[in-house]
């Protein structure tokens, strides 16, 4: 009878889960500043409004656009909770790799896996009371719709999409260890250029119209802006089955990418003598 390849990854999701339970203050105290951060926002766009001549901007009305903020903090938060960089770094810093190397488990599987630990955890305990709380809040309070149950299920797929999209992306840029120590600058500069990009600042409709096609077929779009306008239905079935199609196929190739990245940076560090 042949073994399920995958079982033996469920000892690293649950272990990640359970270590997201043990340590979960910390991460409170990234959601409080993700909420402050976005209380910020609420009140910055609230006074662009009120001195707009129009109720719409850029095709945003200022509920929606309030939506999209919350939603795509709420995101964020449960898509981009991966361990790949730390752990990568850590193993590399320590010298710990060769030790995870010779596990009978792939490198790339464990880590992804842990991942998948820490994101759910994340998703159950802070995301999942905060999306009812914002929803509640939106349509008692602004009189917005509640999102439609597909909507929902295919936000989700969206959210697995973003996770193997940032994950993979993380993985490849830990392997940057292997050449220099400064991997948490780096680490800061992607963060702060793919927020700008997945539309986590300020939504597609507010960049140039020329660049607008360009980052919605990006693996940028898969991590902020196609999730939360798929949840908040600016997406029709077409174009929601278009996004989720470009989400997919890049997580695939940036899965697939960062395992030969990792197979190539490791025959380089052998060939040197490492």
């Amino acid at each position: 009878m042949q073994r399920n390849p995958f079982k033996k990854y469920r000892g690293f999701i649950k272990g990640a889960f359970l270590n997201f339970l043990a340590f979960r203050g910390e991460i409170f105290t990234w959601v409080l500043q993700d909420v402050i951060t976005t209380f910020i926002m609420v009140f910055l766009w609230f006074a662009i409004y009120k001195e707009s001549s129009s109720q719409i901007i850029n095709g945003f009305a200022y509920p929606q656009m309030i939506m999209y903020l919350v939603f795509i903090v709420l995101s964020s938060n449960w898509t981009s909770n991966g361990a790949s960089f730390q752990e990568v770094s850590h193993d590399i810093s320590d010298g710990n790799i060769a030790n995870s190397l010779t596990r009978p488990v792939s490198y790339r599987g464990q880590k992804f896996a842990l991942t998948l630990g820490n994101c759910l955890g994340n998703f159950l305990i802070f995301s999942v009371p905060l999306f009812i709380i914002a929803m509640l809040i939106f349509s008692l309070g602004l009189g917005q719709p509640w999102p439609q149950w597909y909507n929902i299920l295919f936000y989700l797929v969206a959210g697995c999409s973003a996770i193997v999209i940032t994950d993979s992306i993380d993985f490849m840029v830990a392997q940057l260890g292997f050449l220099t120590n400064s991997l948490f600058g780096i680490f800061l500069i992607k963060n702060s250029v793919f927020a700008f990009l997945a539309g986590q600042t300020i939504p597609y409709s507010f960049f140039p119209a020329w660049a607008q096609p360009v980052l919605e077929y990006l693996p940028f779009s898969g991590l902020g802006s196609t999730p939360v306008n798929i949840l908040i239905g600016r997406y029709d079935l077409l174009q929601t089955a278009i996004h989720l199609g470009v989400s997919l196929g890049w997580a695939i190739f940036l899965y697939i990418a960062s395992v030969v990245a990792n197979h190539l940076m490791i025959s380089h560090v052998e060939s040197a003598g490492g």
